[in-house]
């Protein structure tokens, strides 16, 4: 734009389309305006090779740093015809990690504050203020001061810079008659785009010359979120300093000359970019006025209408005005906010100052009253839930950080969780009518759930559909009854124990067991709850604690039969096709198998054997044995074996059978090792000499059940002891024997 700039308006001319000139050119301008202002063509460079980065204001900015460190979300049920986009997000970067205290987010906050983002992106409800609410010790000012660090990090990389006009006016080009000449450098305190100093009715024709992607041009001129591209003006200092020297000097190009643009600076320390009152703070109405600088540009441009004046808001134009806890002070700075949200205008004396900041702020439930009734203020306010974690997961991760990632050790598996589900439960409403008008018979789900169905809540607002649900309440789970399962969740995490609490609680456990030598088991969970006050234990709804238990117990019985059952594929594959030709003669007769080339005699007892490990409920023993030799006739030999040549292992029925073989094999894998002492004893001595004098096969069977259980579910070797004793001495096989068939 200058006679003595190289840059022309348009800023590269044909031989500027190949790559390499343009990533030169740009790290360059990069690499210039880190140190100090670029000119304004240098801007339009930027503005003509990222615009829609170039063009931002807060609200996208905002929303472009959430999605920086915010990966896309992932849906397991995408493919779901009911699905509601219930989705995980992984806030890790942006609120756990490099941070002083780290903020653990449950997915039902997750998805209320990615919700919030998208919604500023979009300009909705952008003349609002969004106000976190939750109970104390849920974790606000943490979750709070991570966004706000980040949002300051993320605006000193190349993806989070935003630019702001700066003025150098060289006296010499206003007056030639001034001999010693100087720069006049100011900076906008409003922290405006220097897109905005090109008069509004040249501006689409403008970026439509800037902008060779035709695209893009269509998408920021139609788009919602671009609109104040079109609508703003610049703050009253920047437009009348440029209408001043429009008037002055004969070459608009002059006056573009002495715009610059420079990196917005996000400061909450300064308070600038980002600034945050606590409730104790003091009340600001002071009004800054530059009188040095007014009178040097009056006095150069012969002009009084220049007023350098403006209010502590214009720090944050175009930033993050963050209240703490509406208390105190904090309740008269929300309430003066409310003009300037809804209009996004600030009077500084008789100038009007544009205000577009992005409001955020934290309270209580108990301190909206200061302003919740006030009707016009209601509109004017967009609430986003911050409750409790309400997820068991995501309250043994706060755990792991408070006391460290070993903390798991210290624990049998699944036991901390545990905990951490007597915790949640505290959090939740024992009455569901969307649950109980979706799942009519539950009856049927004894073993998984809990009389309040808190169990099964937690695993919805984990975002998991249980494997448990029988195929008819799956296809019943509607995309009504989940959100209303997501709206019910709107109400919960306001009570109960706290997160400070759940953390206190978290450390006298910690403190009770220390000198114990084994890993804590449920027992030591159960008896350390019943040691609470009353002002605990009253939280924790009834039964809910016996519930878990037995749930915890029908899960460790299934994971000992796991771990003892071993078997013989070739062996359970004979006797399966032993079996079914032995059908196709009578009782009595010698049959040579021809897939085998052995030869046996069949009897009652053979035929019986067999099947009370396929069937061991089956009532009509003849019945079945037609069924099956039918099938084995005209499906197995006719048509797999003869027609299709599959080898005979490999026959459909043929895996059925051997599928069955296996299950039930394993479901009574455990039986002939609960009333044997010579095992209980060996379990005990495992650890010492006078195991080796135990028969080769108990001392092979244990070593196996130890490995499985270290392997496969995360026991230490003396925690699977400890847990098996547990379950062979409190007969748990036994009491539970309806739910494990």
């Amino acid at each position: 734009m200058s006679h003595k700039d190289e840059n022309p308006l348009i800023p590269y001319d044909k031989t500027a389309n190949e790559l390499e000139y343009l990533l030169g050119l740009t790290k360059q301008i990069r690499e210039k305006e880190q140190r100090y202002p670029i000119n304004f063509n240098d801007f339009l460079f930027l503005l003509s090779t990222n615009p829609k980065q170039v063009l931002r204001n807060i609200f996208q900015l905002f929303h472009d740093m959430v999605h920086y460190y915010v990966p896309e979300g992932t849906d397991e049920y995408e493919n779901d015809s009911e699905n509601v986009g219930f989705s995980f997000y992984d806030l890790s970067k942006l609120l756990v990690e490099n941070v002083e205290v780290p903020f653990f987010s449950d997915r039902l906050f997750a998805n209320r504050f990615m919700q919030m983002a998208e919604e500023i992106n979009k300009g909705i409800n952008v003349n609002q203020i969004y106000l976190f609410e939750g109970p104390p010790g849920s974790g606000k000012s943490t979750f709070l001061n991570n966004l706000l660090q980040k949002m300051q990090e993320y605006t000193l990389t190349d993806e989070g810079t935003v630019y702001k006009i700066f003025w150098k006016i060289d006296t010499k080009d206003i007056n030639n008659k001034i001999e010693n000449g100087k720069i006049i450098s100011y900076s906008c305190p409003h922290n405006d785009n220097p897109f905005l100093i090109i008069p509004k009715e040249l501006r689409k024709d403008f970026l439509k010359t800037l902008i060779k992607d035709p695209k893009v041009y269509e998408d920021i001129i139609e788009s919602k979120i671009y609109e104040w591209l079109f609508r703003s003006e610049p703050c009253s200092i920047c437009k009348s300093i440029y209408n001043s020297l429009i008037d002055i000097l004969e070459d608009p190009l002059q006056v573009y000359d002495m715009i610059y643009a420079k990196r917005i600076d996000f400061n909450r320390q300064l308070g600038k970019g980002i600034s945050v009152w606590n409730p104790a703070d003091n009340l600001i109405e002071h009004i800054y006025i530059n009188d040095n600088l007014q009178n040097e540009l009056r006095n150069l441009l012969s002009t009084e209408e220049i007023e350098c004046k403006y209010s502590y808001l214009a720090y944050t134009n175009n930033g993050i005005y963050a209240i703490m806890d509406i208390k105190d002070n904090n309740i008269t700075r929300l309430l003066s906010l409310h003009g300037i949200i809804s209009d996004g205008v600030h009077k500084v004396e008789h100038i009007e100052e544009r205000i577009n900041t992005l409001f955020l702020g934290l309270v209580n439930p108990e301190d909206k009253k200061t302003f919740i009734d006030i009707k016009s203020f209601q509109d004017r306010v967009r609430f986003v839930l911050i409750p409790y974690v309400l997820d068991a997961e995501t309250e043994v991760r706060i755990y792991e950080n408070k006391f460290g990632s070993n903390i798991q050790k210290k624990f049998l598996p699944r036991v901390l969780q545990n905990f951490a589900k007597i915790i949640i439960c505290t959090r939740l409403n024992t009455e569901s009518d969307t649950l109980k008008r979706w799942l009519k018979h539950r009856s049927k789900y004894e073993k998984y759930i809990d009389p309040d169905l808190l169990l099964l809540k937690m695993e919805l607002y984990h975002g998991r559909i249980p494997r448990w649900l029988e195929e008819e309440d799956i296809q019943g789970f509607k995309r009504n009854i989940r959100l209303a399962v997501l709206n019910e969740a709107l109400d919960e995490g306001f009570k109960g124990i706290s997160g400070r609490q759940s953390i206190a609680l978290c450390n006298k456990l910690l403190s009770t067991y220390q000198e114990k030598d084994e890993e804590i088991d449920m027992l030591d969970i159960i008896n350390f709850f019943n040691d609470q006050p009353d002002s605990v234990k009253k939280l924790i709804p009834p039964n809910f604690i016996n519930s878990l238990l037995k749930i915890y117990e029908i899960n460790i019985v299934q994971e000992l039969k796991d771990a003892l059952f071993t078997y013989n594929e070739n062996k359970i594959l004979e006797d399966i096709i032993h079996y079914l030709l032995a059908l196709s003669y009578d009782i009595g007769a010698k049959v040579t198998n021809p897939f085998t080339d052995k030869t046996y005699i069949v009897t009652n007892e053979f035929l019986e054997s067999i099947e009370n490990r396929l069937f061991p409920e089956i009532v009509d023993r003849d019945k079945n044995r037609n069924n099956l030799l039918n099938r084995f006739i005209t499906e197995t030999l006719a048509q797999e074996i003869e027609v299709k040549q599959k080898k005979w292992q490999h026959t459909q029925l043929i895996q059925d059978l051997f599928d069955l073989y296996k299950e039930n094999i394993k479901k009574a894998s455990l039986d002939p090792y609960l009333k044997n002492q010579s095992f209980r004893f060996a379990l005990k001595d495992y650890f010492t000499d006078k195991f080796g004098n135990y028969d080769n096969k108990i001392q092979e069977d244990i070593r196996h059940m130890i490995s499985v259980m270290c392997d496969k579910y995360g026991y230490s070797e003396r925690g699977a002891i400890k847990i098996t004793l547990y379950i062979i001495d409190r007969n748990l096989p036994e009491r539970h024997k309806e739910y494990l068939m």
